[in-house]
């Protein structure tokens, strides 16, 4: 498990790796925060991540996983711990 602190900048969040399978990530900060695969026009097409509220992709259920991940805080700073499995 990571943290990484998010801004109301673009935030790589995870890179693309086709060894992925599993992805999880906690929004631990106080302000929302949006995820997306698409570094383009985060907080508009992302999906909201409030704070206290977990997210999670894993190839079980039919997620991409293996995609590269951004985040974006609605407005100053949040911190998100994020788990990723892998397949051997």
């Amino acid at each position: 498990m990571r943290s990484v602190t998010v801004t109301t900048a673009v935030t790589e969040i995870a890179d693309y790796n086709a060894q992925r399978v599993a992805l999880a990530l906690q929004n631990v900060g106080s302000v929302r925060v949006f995820v997306s695969n698409d570094p383009i026009d985060v907080s508009g097409k992302g999906w909201p991540v409030d704070p206290g509220v977990a997210l999670s992709f894993s190839v079980a259920d039919g997620d991409q996983p293996w995609l590269q991940f951004f985040a974006q805080a609605a407005t100053g700073a949040a911190e998100l711990r994020i788990y990723e499995g892998y397949s051997a």
